[in-house]
């Protein structure tokens, strides 16, 4: 995530093999004028896997609902090469247990394909790629914090 201008600019992978979503979150992240998306777009969780094994992104927008694998093992192959990026579910198919079980697997946040205006989604992803980056850094930090604790008691503390 970089900044120019005061303005952020959040890189976001859409895995989504539906063209009118597509096409939907095109228009959002085009008008929208509190960051500059930088937005790539694939249909099927084999593509997103090669773009994200050779890629650094922000965000992760999931529909888990893929052509190639069911939704559970489309999270799990994201989640496994995704790095850094907040992974946001974009849904119109999972009920609210559900989007909590992925939630607790590591999903940042869902949002139910119907339920948001063209406004909200760009500002949910830009929130979560803030938040994302935030907790990445603490627990970077909290790592190292350990770390060093480990050197000065010898490896023993508790």
């Amino acid at each position: 995530m970089n900044s120019d201008n005061g303005i952020q600019t959040i890189r976001v992978l859409h895995v989504e093999d539906n063209l009118d979503d597509q096409i939907f979150v095109v228009d959002a992240l085009a008008r929208y004028k509190d960051a500059r998306f930088l937005l790539t777009q694939v249909g099927t969780l084999s593509h997103a896997k090669r773009l994200l094994d050779s890629g650094q992104y922000d965000v992760i927008l999931l529909d888990v609902k893929l052509p190639d694998a069911d939704a559970y093992m489309t999270f799990s192959g994201v989640l496994r090469h995704a790095r850094t990026s907040a992974i946001v579910l974009l849904t119109g198919h999972l009920d609210d247990l559900q989007i909590i079980r992925f939630i607790r697997l590591g999903a940042d946040d869902a949002v139910v394909k119907g339920s948001f205006n063209a406004e909200a989604l760009p500002r949910r992803l830009a929130i979560n790629s803030i938040r994302h980056q935030r907790t990445t850094v603490g627990e970077q930090s909290l790592r190292t914090l350990e770390g060093k604790l480990l050197n000065i008691t010898g490896g023993a503390y508790d």
